[in-house]
């Protein structure tokens, strides 16, 4: 009897030895301490001096950036009235409630309206002012009292390659979307789809997409030093490349504004063609090339009518086309297309 105990009792203990001393054990997994399901930190970490001001400059301007919305009205095939809605971004510039955004994100409205971020209040705007050469408008809302957050205007002409930019605005309707980057280049010439050539714009790689038009790009100082644009990219997405319009340019149209002047045209109504070598001679012009006058305005063509298109060659030292900022060619095989615009509004056609 006392053997059989003896036995039974070492069976016992050899078993609880074997289970728990393998590494995969149900035994042994029901005994252990569980833990934590994940690892915490060693050393809570503290935000960089960079992300504190990164918040800092969005919660001083996130109200000051608004949400506007087009509305144009075009004829269908079948002659009836189609209602075509356009998103954009603009931002304030005081407290009376006037708003600095692009033209094309106004151009052909018939309805302009103003969405405020605090409260998401909406507002009927009022177009004061356009300036189609560098794509600026001047819209205003009647707030029903006088607003305190708006954007103070920087000077671009100071911009250096390398500065800190962040851009805020609405890309695809997301309100308040906030994005970093550096000045990439500065002085750059694009070209617009349907309003000729932008000069001296800010390239920047803050990440602006289609609704992003109109919106500010600030300084590390929270200053608007340019108005986002145009963005470059094979399908109207970003790729890194944006434009902005220099702000000193918008101070030129608001000074004309004040003192209630139009403003003062940069297009000259001529549009010209570089060609050289062979093209040239076959033309029966100068080898050396020029710019080929192609098309001049109505407005030109009757202030001065004795004006030759078909001999009319320019000379120029100017680079070749692809050196002056120009975009290469929309061919097949190219890899580049134009600028898109970021914001969707266009003019009804």
């Amino acid at each position: 009897m006392r053997l059989r105990i003896f036995l039974i009792a070492a069976a016992i203990v050899g078993a609880f030895v074997f289970l728990t001393n393998r590494q995969i054990s149900p035994m042994r997994t029901f005994l252990r301490d569980p833990g934590p399901a994940w690892s915490g930190p060693v050393i809570a970490a503290g935000l960089s001096s960079d992300e504190t001001n990164n918040i800092e400059i969005y919660k001083a301007a996130k109200d000051s950036v608004v949400y506007i919305t087009s509305t144009v009205y075009q004829r269908d095939f079948f002659f009836g009235v189609q209602e075509v809605k356009g998103l954009g971004s603009g931002f304030l510039i005081n407290s009376d409630g006037q708003i600095l955004t692009n033209f094309h994100v106004v151009s052909g409205s018939s309805d302009v309206e103003v969405t405020m971020p605090p409260d998401q209040s909406r507002y009927k705007a009022k177009v004061l002012m356009r300036d189609q050469a560098h794509d600026l408008a001047l819209i205003q809302i009647d707030p029903k009292k006088k607003l305190s957050a708006f954007l103070h205007l920087g000077d671009s002409d100071a911009l250096q390659v390398g500065q800190k930019v962040l851009a805020i605005g609405n890309p695809f309707g997301l309100a308040g979307t906030l994005t970093t980057g550096i000045v990439s280049s500065l002085h750059r010439k694009i070209q617009s789809e349907d309003r000729g050539d932008l000069e001296d714009m800010i390239q920047t790689d803050a990440a602006i997409n289609s609704g992003n038009s109109g919106g500010p790009l600030l300084d590390s100082q929270g200053n608007v030093i340019g108005i986002n644009t145009a963005i470059y990219g094979p399908n109207g997405g970003s790729v890194g490349i944006g434009f902005a319009m220099p702000i000193n340019r918008a101070k030129g149209m608001l000074e004309d504004f004040r003192s209630g002047r139009r403003p003062a045209s940069t297009v000259i109504g001529v549009t010209t063609y570089s060609i050289s070598g062979d093209w040239a001679e076959a033309l029966r012009l100068p080898r050396t090339g020029g710019l080929l006058i192609g098309r001049v305005s109505p407005r030109v063509r009757n202030s001065a009518p004795a004006f030759d298109l078909s001999t009319a060659l320019l000379p120029s030292r100017s680079p070749p086309r692809s050196e002056r900022g120009r975009w290469p060619s929309r061919g097949r095989d190219s890899p580049c297309r134009r600028p898109h615009r970021a914001a969707g509004p266009r003019p009804a056609r």
